[in-house]
């Protein structure tokens, strides 16, 4: 199988998530090109996650993206939590094709329909402006923290 064949999977492996977990939030993007469909992005938070997130972590979220190198370029997206024994908890994850502010806007709008918006919910990010807008949009009453590198 090609690298790019697997991309074309992602449909598949929504479907499966689904089947097995009617909780899970599963989507995934394509744009046609002619007879061509062009994947664009995706996001996945799984129900365990977002019911763990709810029920024993501190009502506070990271978001973080790197870039992703080599044959297919892109950005992986992950929120966090943090657990009652101060350990990381994932919430939510994705692939996007750049940091922009449909792309966050779209990310967090899908994490809003994960796990709504827990009282007294705090969100941290880096200062990245797309995503500082888009917090804002989707997050309007929530305290936001920006955490820049020193």
């Amino acid at each position: 199988m090609e690298d790019s064949d697997s991309f074309m999977k992602t449909n598949a492996l929504k479907r499966e998530l689904l089947r097995r977990k009617p909780g899970n939030i599963v989507e995934v993007d394509f744009e046609s090109k002619g007879n061509k469909k062009l994947f664009l992005r995706f996001f996945i938070s799984l129900y365990a996650c977002a019911k763990g997130f709810l029920d024993g972590c501190r009502p506070y979220i990271s978001l973080d993206a790197c870039h992703l190198k080599g044959k297919f370029n892109g950005v992986l997206v992950a929120a966090t939590g943090v657990d009652g024994n101060s350990s990381i908890f994932p919430v939510a994850y994705g692939v996007l094709l750049s940091e922009n502010k449909n792309s966050w806007i779209w990310f967090l709008e899908l994490l809003k329909k994960a796990f709504g918006t827990p009282k007294g919910l705090v969100i941290s990010s880096d200062m990245q402006k797309a995503l500082d807008f888009a917090i804002t949009q989707v997050y309007p009453t929530n305290f936001m923290a920006c955490c820049k590198d020193l």
